[in-house]
């Protein structure tokens, strides 16, 4: 019997991510498009769709993904291309099973080289262009968590990316208050979160959101 990878196969026309098993993928957008593909339960719907110049795999982008990207390359799709994204793993019970949900990196990478301290978390906060300047040395990132909570062991990778995420929305939060509050012009905040993503995303959008 011939032995191959079943991934290969046309079963998966698109990446999976029990493909990566537990490690990262770094690839170089292509292109996106909108294609027809079927539900779970069997109803024809849009999806957006990345492709990229290593893989002729797409990868369907869901809103959580769609807002990691923004972040990382801007909300017009067209600033994409050339751009790279690393897709990572992360656990997820959905459907009564545990999948491996695919996830692109904003920042903090999940493959456990080196070790995290609250000056690597800073930098790359400020990798983020809407609240660079929000955290700095004297500012406590940990406001973002419950009194008296402690920063993760360095070597805790998911600790860390929980961490980022949570100061990172609690920078958004507070950002978007001050303006609400007229503290900050809006002209001043690069992008608010909620144009993150274009208004065709949040309209075909039906996975379950999980941050990050």
């Amino acid at each position: 019997m011939k032995d191959f990878d079943i991934f290969t196969t046309d079963l998966f026309p698109y990446l999976e991510g029990e493909e990566l098993k537990g490690s990262n993928l770094t690839l170089t957008i292509r292109d996106i498009r909108q294609e027809k593909m079927k539900s779970r339960r069997g109803k024809e719907e849009s999806k957006w769709v990345l492709y990229f110049q290593e893989t002729h795999k797409g990868f369907v982008v869901n809103k959580t993904n769609a807002k990691s990207i923004a972040v990382l390359h801007g909300k017009m799709t067209g600033g994409w291309v050339g751009k790279q994204i690393t897709l990572y793993t992360e656990k997820l019970e959905a459907f009564g099973e545990t999948h491996n949900a695919l996830r692109v990196a904003v920042a903090i990478p999940s493959n456990g080289n080196g070790e995290m301290t609250l000056e690597k978390l800073l930098a790359n906060l400020n990798k983020v262009e809407r609240i660079r300047g929000f955290y700095n040395p004297s500012s406590s990132i940990m406001d973002c968590r419950s009194r008296g909570a402690e920063l993760p062991p360095p070597d805790d990778t998911e600790g860390w990316r929980r961490l980022f995420v949570d100061a990172r929305d609690h920078a958004f939060e507070q950002l978007d208050r001050a303006v609400e509050d007229e503290k900050i012009p809006p002209d001043q905040i690069p992008m608010s979160e909620s144009e993150a993503v274009s208004s065709a995303m949040d309209e075909v959008e039906t996975d379950k959101e999980i941050p990050f």
